[in-house]
């Protein structure tokens, strides 16, 4: 692990990532160590199928980056009232 990841500067709510880690984990993207400390400690680390998912998932931020311009912030399907949720399975 490089160092702690805060949920703030990953732009997620605590919440959700919280709700998010255990279906990464179970589909093999990420794996999890628990220590046996007070406070409790967990660890979650990108497994090599989490890791091979870096170059596509950045060919998808540059090609919403691209067919975002002139309108920041919002891709082309937001503008057009279209809301869509990708969900990643390794089964």
């Amino acid at each position: 692990m490089v160092g702690p990841v805060t949920t703030s500067a990953m732009g997620i709510a605590s919440k959700v990532l919280i709700q998010t880690l255990p279906a990464l984990e179970r589909d093999g993207l990420v794996s999890r160590t628990a220590y046996d400390e007070s406070p409790p400690r967990v660890e979650y680390e990108l497994t090599p199928l989490g890791l091979s998912l870096r170059e596509p998932l950045a060919a998808i931020r540059q090609w919403a980056a691209a067919h975002s311009a002139g309108d920041p912030g919002r891709t082309r399907s937001s503008r057009l009232g279209v809301r869509a949720r990708v969900w990643i399975s390794t089964r």
